[in-house]
Order: structure tokens, then sequence, then C-alpha cells
């Protein structure tokens, strides 16, 4: 049976994707912790689909809350690069790599979670697979962003 993996996380790509019986998909995203100038490799793999899927894409999301803890918190989501990566329906048993580079974005911050019990930012990776009746299946997995010495990227 196919998994999906997220870090060290096994889970039904059904109940990620929101297929109930219709597929058998699996979806590697990276393990939490990114540097801020890294590239990200992810991968789809279509196995058996019932579902005629018309595209795929990836978005990179960044969520941020202020406001102390309690009721009122003010949160706020931007999208901060959204990508085709599939487009026409895949061929069975496919493999799909997917390449995100990260220094292409320069509003890019290290994820901050619970500064104070006041603010925090935090970075999504969403997976988005839309099948030919427009409807949009997903999949959202939390990376973690950190400040890297440049030299032990390279």
């Amino acid at each position: 049976m196919d998994l999906l993996r997220v870090g060290k996380e096994q889970v039904q790509p059904n109940e990620g994707l929101g297929l109930a019986s219709s597929s058998r998909k699996a979806h590697s995203f990276p393990p939490g912790n990114t540097p801020l100038r890294n590239v990200i490799h992810c991968s789809g793999f279509i196995g058996k689909a019932k579902i005629k899927i018309k595209r795929m894409e990836i978005e990179l999301k960044r969520k941020e809350s202020a406001g102390p803890a309690g009721t009122n918190v003010h949160n706020e989501t931007d999208t901060i690069g959204k990508f085709e990566v599939m487009d026409g329906a895949p061929v069975r048993s496919e493999k799909i790599p997917i390449r995100l580079f990260l220094s292409a974005y320069d509003s890019l911050t290290p994820t901050y979670r619970s500064v104070n019990n006041i603010f925090s930012v935090r970075y999504f990776l969403n997976l988005v697979l839309v099948d030919d009746a427009d409807r949009r299946y997903f999949k959202q997995t939390e990376i973690t962003l950190w400040r890297a010495d440049p030299e032990t990227i390279a």
C-alpha cells in the first residue's frame, strides 16, 4: 500500500487528500527543517487513479498570528509562491519530482513559534490536485525555515 511520508510519520494518502477509495497516491515531502536559501525536494507518485486528474499544483504559504493567546488573535495567511507541477492526466505509476528553490523569495523569514505567546510565523507546503470537475484535493505539511551560515549550505 502506498504511504505518505511527512518527516518520519507515515499517513495513509487517501486520508490526507480526502479521496476515500478512488485512488492510490503517495507524496513525499521533505523533513521538517530547511535552511532559508536551500532547495526543497519532494515528489508525487500516482499509482491507481479512478478520478481524472487535470493538474497538480504546489503552494508555499506563510501563516502569521499576532495578539495575546485567546480570543483577540489576528491571523493572516499569504501565498508566497504557487507553481503548476503537472498539467494533464498522469501516466499510471508515474513519479513526479518537485524542486522548489527558496532563494527566489526575498520575503522569507525564519519560522517563529509562539514568541512570548503573542506572535508566530509558520510556513506550509500545500499540494493541490485538481480533477476534471475542478474539485480540489489538498495535502498540507508544515516546514520549519531557519537561517543557516551560507558556507554550510554550499
